[in-house]
């Protein structure tokens, strides 16, 4: 710092040697007193700036003092923020710590509310359709519009509501193990409101009774009874009667949650079967009408024919032994519901002849009475054949009006596509339904023609071996 102060000091000093080497030795002497003043200028400039190097080195001194200490401060200053800092961060940790902890808790919370929010707007819902179809729900109103508060609010639902839930459960289980009977209002089948007794089973079903009208009653969607317009026939509504008044304590009712009641109400009649069936439906009802006339006129022939031929081949065995031929012919006609008696008596006629001619008599005998037993009998097998064609060809028919309604109107409705198929398949079934029973009258009348027709020739050849054994007919020829 001292010889920076210093500098213009060695700075003249250096001038005035550059001056005195340049100068000539003349004027050396005439200069002294100049330069002698020269150096006392400088002396006392290098003494002020002595001066003022040393105070500015004072003030450094200060400022120095003056900045550790500041910087001191400032140092303790920066070590008490930092530990305000790190004890700062420490509670701020343990606020993160304890916010996801109660994060943790209220998802937990708000799971179970959720959980128990679901379970009451769902047993809401469970109520709700429970009353919606049991026939106890005309007797619920009020509550079901608990219900739909329930159902229909975003937040927790109120204890209120809770407890009214839980009451109209409690209430409904009450009114689901008793049965009661009261008058009230219902809609009949024409769609009339009308007034009767209405007897409540439990939650199972309703039944009604107006006047002689009697039958079940359903929930419709408005929260009322209605009537089911179903044809129960006269010993269903007999017993719902019966039971109404108290003389009877059982009663049939629908389990199914109204499946029955859809069955019942969609059951066609006996006229509109047939009507959906199609005219095809007649001819084979013709059909059926034909094989059963042909079947019955068949039982009544056959009945009167008598098969128990062993007794009466013994007896003609007997009387063609003692040569009472005349006698044996009218044991015959006598036994004419025999069809054997009536081969045996053609044979008896040709007593004396050759055996050719006399087996030719028995086979012709049989020949001429096989027409009557076969009679209709080949019909019924053709009538068999073509009631399921005709059923057939009536569900072909009905499979393409059905396709055709299909192509205008789509097949939007799986309903309606059924519902043709189901009315084509109508003359399929009653096609089988008459065949089938035909086919077996027939095959019973064909064995029975079978027995008969074999009976006649086993005992046609027996009577042969009789007669050629008496020597009643004459042997044939042998070749020699």
């Amino acid at each position: 710092m001292q010889d920076f102060c210093n500098f213009p000091y060695w700075t003249g000093i250096a001038i005035m040697c550059a001056v005195i080497m340049a100068s000539p030795s003349g004027a050396v002497e005439q200069s002294d007193n100049a330069w002698k003043a020269v150096v006392q200028e400088l002396e006392a400039s290098s003494a002020k700036s002595l001066s003022r190097a040393e105070l500015v080195q004072e003030l450094v001194k200060q400022d120095k003092t003056t900045l550790q200490k500041a910087v001191a401060e400032l140092k303790a200053m920066v070590s008490t923020e930092q530990k305000e800092l790190s004890s700062l961060q420490s509670h701020y940790q343990e606020l993160l710590e304890r916010e996801s902890q109660l994060t943790e808790g209220l998802k937990s919370e708000q799971e179970e509310i959720k959980t128990v929010q679901g379970t009451v707007v769902g047993a809401a819902k469970e109520a709700q359709e429970l009353l919606k179809g049991s026939p106890l729900g005309s007797s619920f109103e009020e509550p079901r519009s608990v219900l739909n508060s329930i159902i229909e609010k975003k937040h927790f639902p109120g204890m209120d509501e809770i407890r009214s839930e839980v009451s109209l459960f409690q209430r409904y289980a009450d009114q689901s193990a008793s049965i009661h009977k009261h008058r009230g209002e219902f809609v009949d089948v024409k769609g009339h409101s009308t007034e009767g007794d209405i007897v409540h089973i439990g939650g199972i079903g309703a039944l009604y009774q107006s006047g002689d009208a009697a039958g079940y009653l359903k929930t419709m969607n408005s929260g009322g009874l209605a009537a089911v317009p179903a044809d129960l026939g006269f010993g269903l509504r007999r017993s719902l009667k019966e039971f109404i008044k108290g003389d009877a304590d059982h009663v049939p009712v629908d389990i199914s949650g109204g499946a029955v009641f859809m069955e019942l109400t969609q059951k066609k009649g006996f006229r509109e079967w047939i009507d959906s069936g199609g005219l095809l439906v007649w001819p084979i009802f013709g059909i059926g009408l034909i094989a059963i006339v042909f079947s019955l006129e068949r039982l009544y022939f056959f009945l009167r024919i008598r098969t128990d031929s062993d007794q009466i081949i013994e007896d003609v065995t007997s009387l063609v032994e003692n040569d009472r031929i005349d006698e044996c012919k009218r044991y015959c006609l006598e036994k004419k519901n025999h069809p054997t008696c009536q081969v045996l008596s053609s044979g008896l006629d040709q007593i004396g002849a050759t055996q050719e001619v006399f087996e030719s008599s028995l086979q012709e005998a049989i020949l001429r009475l096989l027409p009557r037993f076969e009679r209709f009998i080949p019909t019924l097998g053709m009538l068999a054949a073509v009631a399921p064609l005709l059923g057939l060809l009536g569900t072909v028919s009905g499979m393409i009006n059905t396709f055709h309604v299909i192509t205008i109107f789509g097949t939007g409705d799986p309903k309606l596509m059924a519902g043709g198929i189901s009315e084509a398949l109508i003359t399929t079934e009653l096609g089988l339904a008459v065949a089938i029973p035909v086919m077996f009258i027939h095959h019973f009348f064909e064995r029975r023609v079978e027995l008969i027709v074999g009976d006649m020739e086993e005992k046609a050849t027996a009577f042969t071996l009789t007669i050629l054994k008496f020597g009643k007919i004459l042997p044939k020829e042998t070749s020699t």
